[in-house]
């Protein structure tokens, strides 16, 4: 696969090396085209992030909320990565489908000060969205079996996680953009935009913080 100067550039800042690039199998034009477009889509994206944020900063447990849109050369680079590794998602990824294959094109993080808040915050969740996904919490050693055991009693998958923090991860599905919009990927047709939202609580500092991130999926809805 022929590099250009501007691919090769892409390549060495963001440290993919060439057998990565060529497991990855996928064009430079159609990356620059997911670029460009996911360029487009930020401040809708910034939109959706900030109603979101808002939403879960009036959880009564939650101390703050941050949010970010990924930046479009860390899209491209997780891109080349995944489909390196032989990620099956990955496989067809494309300009009209990237939105809906990645699942942090937003990122959310809201701050909570004790493990147990988890609680009471997922229930303020539930009452806006819907789990589309099993919750999973990602223990690692030392924490509580009461606290394991609770969450499970909960609804929750338990599973250690392999880099040893603690997590807890959700996928809901909402609408809150659900209006008629002019598709930026080639359709003829009007869409409404719908997001899924992907959240996950990280343990932090001392261990009795937690904080909650959430990842928003964007999928086009044809009418």
């Amino acid at each position: 696969m022929a590099q250009t100067s501007s691919l090769k550039e892409f390549l060495a800042r963001n440290r993919i090396d060439d057998k990565t690039w060529e497991q990855a199998n996928i064009e430079w034009s159609v990356l620059q085209a997911i670029a460009a477009d996911h360029g487009k889509q930020s401040e809708q994206l910034g939109d959706s992030a900030t109603l979101f944020a808002k939403s879960i900063q009036k959880f009564e447990k939650v101390h703050s909320v941050r949010w970010r849109v990924k930046a479009s050369s860390h899209l491209l680079e997780k891109i080349i990565r995944k489909r390196a590794e032989g990620n099956e998602k990955y496989a067809d990824i494309s300009l009209d489908n990237y939105f809906e294959r990645v699942t942090d094109l937003v990122g959310i993080r809201a701050l909570h000060l004790f493990k147990e808040d988890c609680l009471e915050i997922d229930m303020a969740l539930r009452k806006l969205w819907s789990p589309i996904e099993t919750p999973v919490v990602y223990k690692r050693a030392g924490d509580s079996d009461d606290l394991n055991s609770n969450l499970e009693q909960n609804g929750f998958a338990i599973k250690d996680h392999p880099a040893g923090y603690r997590s807890v991860h959700y996928v809901f599905e909402s609408r809150p953009l659900n209006r008629k919009v002019v598709t930026e990927h080639g359709y003829a047709a009007m869409c409404g935009y719908g997001v899924r939202l992907r959240l996950w609580a990280t343990a932090m500092g001392s261990g009795l913080a937690f904080c909650l991130c959430c990842h928003l999926i964007y999928q086009q809805l044809r009418y």
